[in-house]
């Protein structure tokens, strides 16, 4: 009589698994179409810095993909401390005078993020489609791979200091040439979505046009009490 238990637990979390991998493949092309949609949002009236033209992403479908260049990049946050992060956008030798939407990558749980850019199918994707794509270590986070930096300071778990960190390339950001500074935006991961909403809620001057989150905690209990569990 309990002979099909075992294989029947066994199908069950093999579903589950496979329905698992299907949300998180619908979740990052929802949260790509979400990018191309919000930054399409608002075109009328998009500034640029200089004499740069903006271009939304697709709006030159002749140029597609993008050819891009990956650039590293570092910012003194507020404490002093020097953080560092890549960029990959439009390659300027190409796609000269024009200025693109930007997103900024924030990693998932206490995750470094500097490679990203380099690594992340999505990061690639969007930067093909004509956007600037901004990765980063917050403080005391980095990779052991080959060519990762570990910025300055001490891990601050999303909290007050590394929501300066991400204010800190915002402005950094909005400043750059080639981006259309009324067009940025935050896409977080997972408890990422702390730094982020801190950021934008203690900084609320920023130019931010929009945050996208995949799969981050609905509420603040636990973005108050995860940290204590990652001692």
């Amino acid at each position: 009589m309990h002979k099909n238990i075992v294989p029947h637990m066994q199908l069950r979390n093999s579903l589950s698994r496979s329905r698992l991998n299907n949300i998180r493949v619908l979740s990052l092309f929802a949260s790509l179409l979400a990018f191309l949609l919000i930054s399409v949002v608002g075109a009328n009236g998009c500034s640029s810095n200089n004499n740069y033209h903006p271009i939304l992403p697709n709006e030159r479908p002749e140029d597609k993909p993008y050819n891009t260049v990956i650039e590293d990049f570092q910012v003194v946050a507020p404490s002093g401390n020097k953080i560092y992060g890549m960029i990959r956008r439009p390659d300027p030798n190409l796609y000269p005078d024009l200025s693109f939407a930007a997103v900024i990558l924030v990693a998932g749980g206490i995750n470094p993020g500097r490679l990203d850019v380099k690594g992340s199918p999505e990061a690639k994707m969007l930067a093909d489609t004509g956007m600037v794509v901004i990765s980063f270590n917050a403080e005391g986070r980095g990779d052991t791979a080959h060519g990762d930096i570990l910025s300055e300071g001490s891990e601050d778990y999303n909290g007050s200091r590394h929501q300066d960190d991400l204010a800190a390339i915002i402005k950094y950001v909005a400043n750059l040439d080639y981006v259309t500074p009324d067009n940025i935006g935050i896409k977080t991961q997972s408890y990422g979505i702390t730094m982020a909403a801190g950021c934008v809620a203690r900084y609320p001057a920023l130019p931010v046009k929009y945050i996208v989150d995949a799969e981050g905690p609905s509420n603040s209990f636990v973005t108050v009490h995860e940290p204590w569990a990652l001692f």
